[in-house]
């Protein structure tokens, strides 16, 4: 014996359909902590990479990109002195 089954599909195409960005999930910054030094000209940041120390950055308009350097610490007091 053989069942004759029949499934119907309904669609519903009656909700506007919205466009959707590439990149679904929101990207994630690569700066971990950032505090702003010299009213906001330079920032001490700290990254995913970094190890936990704290590095100094500031941007380089001529340049057109940032100079960092490493402060040695993992103390946020410290490298704000």
């Amino acid at each position: 014996m053989r069942a004759n089954t029949h499934v119907t599909l309904v669609v519903d195409n009656t909700a506007p359909q919205t466009q959707r960005s590439k990149c679904a999930t929101p990207p994630q910054s690569f700066l971990t902590d950032q505090h702003p030094i010299y009213g906001g000209k330079a920032e001490v940041v700290r990254t995913q990479q970094s190890g936990g120390y704290w590095h100094f950055r500031m941007w380089i308009s001529e340049e057109r990109k940032y100079v960092r350097k490493t402060l040695k610490t993992t103390h946020l007091d410290t490298a704000n002195d």
